[in-house]
Order: C-alpha cells, then structure tokens, then sequence
C-alpha cells in the first residue's frame, strides 16, 4: 500500500480554510477553486458532508471537516465511494487515465500502473484486472487481494455473490472470497445486479437455452427459453419469453399464461399489469395473463386501473376496462383516486373515477402541462383569479383563500400578490402577512426580505419570529446554518436562529454542508 504524501503549507498562495461548527479556524491548507462545468460558478467541490475537495490547477486533493489534509492535489478526478475515493491520475508512460482507490488516510490500495479496468465499489470488493496476470481479481477496502487474478470475466459482486468465468464458455457464481457457489457449468449468467438494487433472480444459459436461478442460486427455470426478456413475481413468478421474434408469458412451471404472438411485452411491477404490442396495436393484460383490455386501440395508457386512449388533434377518451366511458374532451390527468378533467383545454375541474363531478370546470392548473401536475405536501392548488383551492388526493377541497395560493411544503404555503404576501398553514389560517418578499428555504424558514442587501429578513413560520441577517442570503439552510454575501461579493456563514454570525463574509468562497465549514482566500497579490 502506497504512502501518502506530505506538502508544505505556503501563506501567500490560494488556500483552504477548515473551520468547526462555532466558527473555529481548524486548519489552514493550499487550495485553488475551479470552474464548476454546470453551473458555470468558481467552487470547492463537494465530495460528502465531511470531505472537500479542493484544486491546484486541473487536479484535485480531499480535506476532511476537522482541517486534516487527506491528500494533496494530485488527482484528475475523487468521488467518495463508502468508506474509499475512487481517483485517476494520468499514467506517463501510456498517457491514459488509471483508476484506483485510496483510503481515509490518503494510502493508495494499490499500484495503479499494475491494475486497469478497475470497477466502482459493490459489497466492499473492488474488481480490476492484474496487467501482469491479464486476469480479473477483486481487493477488499483495505487493498487486500481476496479473490486472486485468475478469471477472464469477473462481475460486480451482488448480495456478496458475482458471475465469474476462468475459462471461456463455463460461467459460475462465487462468494466475497472467491469460492465456486455455483460451479462454472452455464455458457452465460445475468448477474443479480440492477440500477434499482438487487434482482430476485438472474438468468443462466446453457446450451443455447435460458432459464432463471434465485438468489439461493437454485435453479426455479430450467434453461429451455429461446430468450428471457423480463420476469416479476409480485403475484407469482411469470416470465416474458421469446419464441423467434415474438413473445409470450409463462409462469414458473412453464404453463403458457399468453402465447408467444406479441411484438412486445413491458412488464409495469408497481401498476401490477403488463402492456401487449401487436402489429402496431395495444392492449392490457394484468400480470396473471388476464386480458383487461384486448390488444386493439393504437395509441393507450392504463393508469390506476383507468384506459387513457389518445385520439389525436381530437383530444382523450377515459374509459373502464369493460368499455363504459368515464370523461371524454381535450385533456386529463388520471391520479390514483380522483381525476383532474378539461373539456376545451382551457379550465380544469375533478372527477372521481365513476365519472362523477367533484369540482366544475373554473380552475387553472399549476403547471404548464398536465403531466406535470403533482400533489405537494398531500395537497394540490388549483387557482382563478384572487381565489385558490387546496384539494386532496381524493378531490376535496381542504383549504379554500381568496387569494392566489402557490403549493404547500413543510405544512405552510404562500398566497398574495407582489409587496403584499401571506403565509398560511393546512388549516388555512394566516401565520404571516404584510410581506413585501417571501420564498420558502426549508427547515421552517422563509425569505422575507431578501431583496435588502443591508437588512434582510428571515422568518421562522413555526415561531413567527423574524430575524435580521447581516448579509445577503444566498443558499439554502444547512442544518441551522446558511450561506450569506455581503455587498461587496465576500461571503460568510450565520446561524438562522439568532442571525449569530458564524464566519464574517471575508471568503471569496464558501462550502457548507452538515459535517463541515470551509472557506477560500485567494493567493497575495
């Protein structure tokens, strides 16, 4: 394992300055700032809440919360992985950019001239691939080999298992420590592995043939599908599998629940039906194989057991599955107990799903666009004019004001108009008024003033209190504490509460998060 190295601290460069909770000056480090691609703002780079990274040129070092430099700059790029960073430096013989980790300390795990193909961190194993073996292995967090360089292919370890192969065409499974739990006898292994966390099941190959294992690694599916596109066992495992070009639906006994005749099958887990494509036609099935609607419209949604079918520049139809219309006009949002309906597109009103009118026709939407209307805070806001109504998400209305309203969050809302704003709770009582600016913060908190460089205002709406900051406010709150800017571009940091300054806006950068404090001061002209 690599050592760290050590660097001399020079006062007349740019530097980084660690700072506690209370203000305290912790350390004081060589740093630069670089130019954040997406925001286009100069920033210290945010690893987690208690790390930082900071620049010298294009390369990047790690200083922790407590001021103690993990490692200096000499890295293209760090992300924080579990208790590891994974780093890349460029190689000077090669030119290209090698990977590798290091740890709390700022020690390498290992060489990272001798190892390429270097993979993230899943269930504390790292795979790379030993230059020298021309084989895969995997190191555990402390840079330990626990499983030696001897597989042509070896995978991201899953539920402490991972698909690996020492000879080609004989695929296994092994454990964290490199033991066959599966003996390498199939041509192919999916993996248990997702974006979503991890699968139930994975599919095996052999002979040309699929079937599936659990996570117990017994085989329920023998391999004998020419394909396995999808499965899900919400209501018993089915899979979507594939005969040529076409597709059908099988349980786990094998018994066909739709025959292999579709262009395609999507499985929709969370909805609990599965959508049919035949010659450019839909249709709905629920995930026992159950038609709920044959395949026969061109275009169609099923949403919250509704048919949503398109008809074009002529506007929507919602239907049950038995054929019986439920709203029919130019657009509609169908939510899981209520639908929000609008005949000419113009004004909106609810109806519940037998159709029945809750709400007429007389409301503008908070949204552009009917897809992105969403409840917040439990409550939606529909508006006209100086009057707002708050329903819920079974379409009644809980909170009506004579006043414009915007959505709720954290239990209050604003309503008013420009210089003259309110806040009210769920109740629809005022808890503050006569506002000339507010937008909510989070934590409780509210812009009051923010518009006044000199004497801005923040508002507590849990105590109505008010409290003059001495700067203006420029972030969001971070565990009772915000970033501020004085007129002159510096910035600081105060506690909410009492408007304490924390840090004087002296720093032509600041970086708050939960853990730490740290603040930047460019090099002496």
């Amino acid at each position: 394992m690599a050592k760290k190295k050590t660097v001399k601290f020079d006062p007349d460069k740019d530097r980084v300055v660690t700072f506690s909770r209370e203000g305290e000056k912790l350390s004081e480090i060589n740093g630069e700032l670089q130019s954040d691609f997406y925001s286009g703002v100069e920033k210290m780079c945010y690893l987690s809440d208690e790390y930082c990274a900071f620049y010298k040129g294009k390369k990047k070092g790690i200083v922790n919360s407590k001021g103690e430099m993990i490692t200096p700059a000499d890295w293209l790029s760090i992300e924080k992985q579990g208790d590891v960073f994974m780093v890349s430096k460029k190689n000077k013989v090669t030119k290209d950019t090698d990977y590798g980790f290091i740890n709390q300390q700022g020690e390498e795990l290992f060489n990272f001239e001798e190892y390429t193909n270097v993979n993230d961190v899943y269930d504390g194993r790292i795979i790379a691939k030993d230059l020298d073996a021309g084989k895969e292995c995997a190191f555990d967090l402390e840079g330990n080999v626990v499983v030696a360089p001897k597989y042509i292919r070896l995978d991201n370890f899953y539920n402490n298992v991972a698909v690996a192969c020492e000879e080609k065409g004989k695929v296994g499974i092994i454990d964290l420590s490199g033991n066959w739990v599966l003996e390498p006898e199939y041509s192919s292994i999916g993996g248990f592995g997702r974006m979503d966390g991890v699968k139930k099941y994975c599919t095996i190959g052999k002979d040309e043939k699929y079937g599936l294992i659990n996570q117990d690694l017994k085989v329920v599916v023998e391999p004998k599908y020419d394909e396995i596109y999808d499965f899900d066992d919400t209501e018993g495992l089915i899979l979507v599998v594939g005969s040529g070009e076409k597709q059908g639906v099988v349980d786990a006994s094998g018994n066909w629940l739709l025959p292999a005749e579709y262009d395609r099958i999507h499985l929709y887990r969370e909805e609990g039906y599965m959508e049919l494509e035949k010659g450019n036609k839909y249709g709905i099935a629920d995930l026992k194989g159950n038609f709920i609607v044959k395949v026969e419209y061109l275009n169609l949604d099923y949403m919250h057991g509704l048919l949503y079918i398109k008809k074009g520049f002529d506007g929507i139809k919602i239907q049950r599955p038995d054929g019986t219309t439920i709203f029919e006009g130019k657009s509609a949002g169908i939510f899981p107990e209520m639908i929000l309906v609008s005949s000419e597109g113009k004004k909106w009103g609810v109806i519940d799903h037998n159709g029945k009118e809750l709400i007429a026709q007389e409301w503008n939407i908070p949204a552009s666009y009917i897809n992105q209307v969403e409840f917040s805070d439990g409550l939606l806001n529909l508006y006209q004019d100086d009057k707002t109504i708050y329903i819920d998400e079974k379409g009644q209305v809980k909170v009506s004001i004579d006043a414009r309203g915007w959505a709720f969050g954290e239990g209050f809302a604003i309503s008013g108009k420009r210089d003259d704003y309110s806040i009210i709770n769920k109740t629809g009582e005022v808890v503050a008024t006569n506002l000339p600016h507010v937008s909510p913060l989070g934590e409780g908190y509210y812009f009051v003033n923010n518009a006044d460089e000199n004497e801005p205002k923040i508002l507590n709406v849990n105590t109505g209190e008010q409290v003059v900051i001495p700067a203006r406010v420029v972030d969001k709150p971070v565990s009772g504490m915000i970033k501020i800017q004085a007129p002159g571009g510096k910035f600081g940091v105060v506690e909410i509460a009492t408007g304490k300054v924390i840090l004087e806006p002296v720093y032509a950068e600041v970086l708050l998060t939960a853990g730490g404090i740290w603040g930047w001061i460019p090099k002496v002209k």
